[in-house]
């Protein structure tokens, strides 16, 4: 079973011991390689090239047939160590048994008993009540018996293991029962227990498990978790290793108040092609009063030249992922996507063919339009650069939109463009040339628009350019380059009347740095905005002359409309004003300990705050991160859109190996939070526990509860519902109590 094999390997791998050398080289004295460990903890040098010695209080023996050593006994070789009381080898070696204070010692790793008899030449032999300790894993254990029982075959008595320093005291996996056969590469145990604190928490009559780091078929760790909206839920998924390149992970999943979903995972893995498929299933939901179902489906294909790529994803109901995720990532999923898509790139050209449509999750508290269906887009797209001193690009598509309530038609858009690209050391200028044209072919099914074909052909030209000034300073205590660079990006695109256009796929582009710097404030190409504008910025960087890291970076830019009426427009309405809003941002590393980063879209018109966002992180040490975060945009034109937040969240040491883990996401505008976070982690050091409580607000208003708890062995087995994800998504620079260990320990 794949989650066992970390176990099978870490447990006995110091008891996994390479046959003696039957070579006659080695005849005279025993190999010690035979102790030597499994391939990942031996020395890297090869220990039969090694010579021996071998020190004791008496040493006698009659040629090369017997060999008795007797007090404080010591065989080195390389660096591996042999130590008894007492030791004899008979027949060149054939025969080996030591008694009293019996150890083996390699680099950082240890076993020792009371008692080793072997025989080398049937692989064949017992060492007595052996206790092992591997300090390159940090763990531990012992046996009745350690059993040779033929070449690379090994059985062991009622064996422990553990990371804990005392494995008594915490946890230790038991088996009564446990063979090793590197010949098959399959371990095979008995009686197989988890022990914590005493008390054994889950028992596995049987099992077995791969030897060589392979995948092999068998029962997970279960899951034990609770929600608000499903009540408490427990899976157990068994993992089905079909083929090398091929398996499966089938889940049956109780759900108290709802019933027994089932889920399946198939992953596959070909030279040509590759790809995942996910289905759910849910029959005769106790709540909703209807079968359930969810599928998806990601598929990548080689076909010669070509890209063939399907991504395709259904649910059986609006509120599926509501009622049955536990993640809030995917319960504000509105639109499943269901594409399929063909590609080829060679040479700076690319085509792709795609075939796209959408399910729409509606609310109803917040109907939703569904986008248009794309059946096809057909895109063909070239890159000439060096062509004399120019740098030629061609970006042109052909699309069929289909819509059940809007009109339907076909677009043609193809854009080709010429650039002169001129740059020195400290200065870039860069005009380009290009024409813009557009022809539709609309449907008279629930046309409003009053036409049935248009073509829309504008001029596009920019230029933009920059410079670039540093100078030595310091600053912090450090030797610092700061940087200055001014930036100039102008474009003119002359004025059309696109108000009687469709808009298949256009809507305004978030207003941003990177927009600032483009020819179209609008997505898509249903809309193409008129132009006579500059757009003027400058940037400065603190960049540290030992790392090369940039240490912080402040920019201001704006754009200026040279004419002040803008007549393109989604609504058909006007937009007066000279100028945009006014962009600012930082990011950098205050201190040592601090860290932030900074937004600002400010109105000059109105001389308020558009859109606002503040960042701070707090990071004093190893598990202590605080972080500050607000959030404030009111230019959404619906009312419902605009909000301001306010968020908390991180990760402090409590003591006693206590951690508290917390988010707080609030919304301001409402009075009320978005998602609520907290729980405690507790390491022992070789264990760690997690309680965690969640309570979020959905995409349909409603709000749900999840609570995990999980019980950690380290780098054994995970039990419970697992938060992990969960935090590292929510809690930004949180790190388990086993990493932080690991941080500490360096």
């Amino acid at each position: 079973m794949p989650q066992l094999k970390p176990i099978a390997l870490a447990v006995l791998a110091l008891f996994s011991l390479p046959a003696f050398a039957d070579d006659a080289s080695s005849a005279d004295t025993p190999d010690l390689d035979a102790l030597s460990l499994s391939p990942s903890l031996s020395s890297s040098s090869n220990p039969a090239d090694a010579p021996i010695f071998i020190n004791a209080n008496q040493l006698q023996g009659a040629g090369n047939a017997s060999l008795e050593a007797e007090g404080n006994v010591e065989v080195f070789r390389g660096d591996q160590t042999l130590r008894a009381d007492w030791l004899k080898m008979q027949n060149n070696g054939e025969q080996i048994d030591a008694k009293g204070n019996v150890s083996f010692e390699q680099k950082q790793d240890k076993m020792s008993g009371p008692a080793l008899s072997l025989n080398t030449t049937r692989k064949e032999g017992v060492f007595e009540s052996p206790e092992y300790e591997l300090g390159s894993r940090g763990a531990r254990g012992k046996a009745d018996q350690l059993l040779f029982e033929g070449q690379d075959q090994y059985r062991f008595k009622n064996a422990t293991y553990s990371t804990c320093v005392n494995p008594d005291s915490d946890w230790y996996l038991k088996t009564t029962d446990l063979s090793l056969d590197y010949t098959r590469k399959v371990g095979e145990a008995t009686g197989a227990q988890m022990v914590f604190k005493g008390v054994p928490i889950f028992y596995l009559p049987w099992m077995d498990f791969p030897l060589d780091g392979g995948r092999k078929s068998g029962w997970l760790t279960p899951t034990l978790r609770t929600s608000g909206a499903s009540g408490a839920e427990f899976s157990v998924p068994y993992y089905w290793n079909i083929a090398p390149n091929r398996d499966a992970t089938i889940t049956p999943r109780v759900i108290s108040k709802r019933g027994l979903q089932v889920q399946g995972e198939f992953r596959y893995l070909e030279p040509d092609y590759h790809g995942q498929l996910n289905a759910e299933f849910l029959p005769n939901d106790k709540k909703a009063d209807r079968n359930r179902y969810g599928i998806k489906w990601n598929h990548l294909q080689q076909i010669s030249d070509w890209q063939l790529g399907i991504n395709a994803e259904k649910v059986s109901d609006r509120n599926y992922f509501n009622d049955l995720s536990d993640k809030l990532s995917v319960t504000s999923v509105t639109n499943l996507p269901r594409e399929l898509w063909l590609s080829k790139s060679q040479n700076g050209l690319s085509m792709t063919a795609r075939f796209l449509k959408y399910q729409t999750l509606q609310d109803d508290a917040n109907s939703i339009d569904p986008p248009y269906a794309k059946l096809p887009q057909l895109t063909l797209n070239w890159y000439r650069p060096n062509l004399g001193k120019f740098d030629f690009n061609l970006q042109s598509d052909f699309t069929a939109f289909s819509h059940p309530t809007k009109v339907n038609g076909r677009r043609l858009v193809a854009y080709p463009s010429l650039s002169l690209p001129l740059s020195s050391t400290y200065a870039y200028f860069t005009p380009k040339l290009g024409i813009h044209a557009t022809r539709y072919d609309l449907s008279s099914e629930n046309n409003t628009t009053g036409i049935h074909g248009a073509t829309r052909i504008l001029p596009i030209f920019s230029v933009d350019s920059g410079l670039y000034f540093e100078r030595a300073t310091n600053m912090f205590g450090k030797t610092q380059t700061q940087t200055l660079e001014p930036r100039l990006y102008y474009v003119n695109i002359p004025y059309r009347d696109q108000s009687k256009l469709p808009n298949f796929d256009t809507a305004e582009a978030d207003f941003s740095f990177s927009q600032l710097f483009s020819e179209n404030r609008y997505t898509g190409s249903d809309r193409i905005n008129e132009a006579n504008q500059v757009t003027a910025s400058v940037t400065s960087r603190l960049i540290n002359d030992e790392t090369g890291e940039e240490q912080m970076r402040l920019s201001v830019g704006q754009r200026y409309y040279f004419r002040k009426t803008q007549r393109v427009t989604l609504d058909n309405s006007v937009i007066h004003e000279r100028s945009s809003d006014i962009l600012a941002g930082f990011d950098g590393q205050l201190t040592d300990k601090w860290h932030g980063s900074a937004a600002l879209q400010f109105s000059t018109k109105t001389a308020k705050t558009q859109k606002a966002s503040l960042d701070l992180q707090y990071r004093p040490g190893p598990g202590k991160v605080l972080n500050l975060g607000y959030r404030y945009d009111v230019t959404p034109s619906s009312e419902a859109d605009k909000f301001r937040q306010l968020d908390v969240s991180g990760q402090w040491p409590l003591g006693g190996g206590w951690y508290g883990v917390g988010r707080w996401n609030y919304s301001l505008k409402d009075k009320k939070p978005l998602e609520v976070l907290g729980g405690l982690e507790y390491n022992a050091g070789c264990w760690a526990v997690r309680m965690i409580a969640q309570r979020y607000v959905t995409t349909n208003k409603q709000r749900n509860t999840a609570f995990f708890v999980q019980l950690e062995m380290n780098d054994v087995a995970r039990l419970g519902s697992n938060p992990l994800q969960l935090l590292k998504d929510r809690i930004s620079g949180y790190k388990t109590s086993q990493e932080l260990n690991k941080e500490q320990a360096n």
